[in-house]
């Protein structure tokens, strides 16, 4: 048997002020985590990037042809 679901706004307006507040925090608290980890993903992937033809590839090149 199957059923369906569906994601609706319905629940979010009927819930009270506290629970709309924990809700914020727990984003705000995510954010804070996965923001600095995307960027430093991001920096770490720009500055580690094989770029060009390194020592190794010339040298195995030079005895390998």
């Amino acid at each position: 048997m199957s059923h369906s679901h569906t994601h609706s706004t319905a629940l979010a307006d009927s819930e009270d002020p506290a629970q709309r507040a924990q809700q914020r925090r727990a984003l705000k608290l995510m954010a804070a985590v996965l923001i600095p980890v995307a960027l430093t993903t991001v920096i770490g992937l720009v500055l580690l990037w094989p770029s060009g033809t390194s020592d190794a590839e010339r040298a195995a090149a030079q005895y390998f042809p």
